[in-house]
């Protein structure tokens, strides 16, 4: 049993490995290969190293269907913390069990962001943001749905691609249960501070409350973001 997860009742396997074995298996999660958990991955850093790598890989990732698979990781994530898996870690805190939460909820945003291309290059953003050795604070915005704050010494391009990387992320805050509330307005803040006042808003979006009936679907800021994506981004 590994040392880091909570047993099972009476002395039985722990049962978050096994459930995250059971998912990491599945087709369908591998049909998503969700962009925000692959972020850790060994794998995804050598990619990063290059171009070429990077845009193979983003090509992978932004080929899924977005509404699908938002829906499938939005319910994923609820059985992922679930008493029966991983819930007695995720009520812990263990870091593991948290990141991977934080991550299939995320989804969205950073599929949006992620897939987003540069308007002038046709390459895609995220790729020219990891990639630029002259200025690493480009790729510091996309962890910003992963609850993640800019570090203060960030210094923003001023251009086409983090402006729409803003809207994006502004739209999803829509949704409150989205982390990327706790983090655009400050980081808001920043970009406009050095690309001038106005360059994005700073302003969380106008909530739009999910019923109970809407719970399991895909977040509802994804719907009302639509016509922003279908001129922003590279949809399949």
């Amino acid at each position: 049993m590994p040392a880091n997860f909570a047993p099972g009742p009476n002395g039985a396997p722990a049962p978050c490995p096994i459930f995250i074995k059971s998912f990491l298996s599945d087709p369908t999660f591998k049909q998503c290969y969700p962009l925000s958990m692959l972020f850790d991955s060994k794998s995804f850093f050598e990619a990063q190293k290059s171009l070429v790598g990077i845009t193979r890989t983003l090509d992978a990732t932004c080929a899924a269907n977005a509404t699908f698979c938002s829906q499938y990781l939005a319910q994923l994530a609820q059985k992922l913390i679930e008493d029966d898996n991983c819930g007695a870690d995720y009520k812990s805190g263990q870091a593991t069990v948290v990141d991977a939460y934080n991550e299939m909820m995320a989804y969205a945003p950073v599929y949006s962001a992620g897939c987003l291309k540069d308007p002038n290059t046709g390459a895609y953003c995220y790729a020219n943001a990891v990639t630029n050795q002259t200025n690493p604070s480009s790729a510091y915005f996309y962890f910003l749905p992963l609850n993640q704050s800019l570090p203060g010494t960030t210094v923003p391009a001023c251009n086409d691609c983090l402006k729409q990387t803003m809207a994006i992320y502004q739209a999803a805050t829509a949704d409150r249960r989205q982390l990327i509330v706790n983090t655009y307005v400050a980081a808001a803040k920043q970009v406009n501070t050095v690309c001038g006042p106005g360059f994005v808003n700073e302003s969380l979006a106008a909530e739009v409350i999910p019923s109970a009936a809407v719970l399991s679907r895909p977040s509802t800021w994804l719907a009302a973001a639509l016509p922003l994506l279908v001129v922003t981004l590279w949809l399949v």
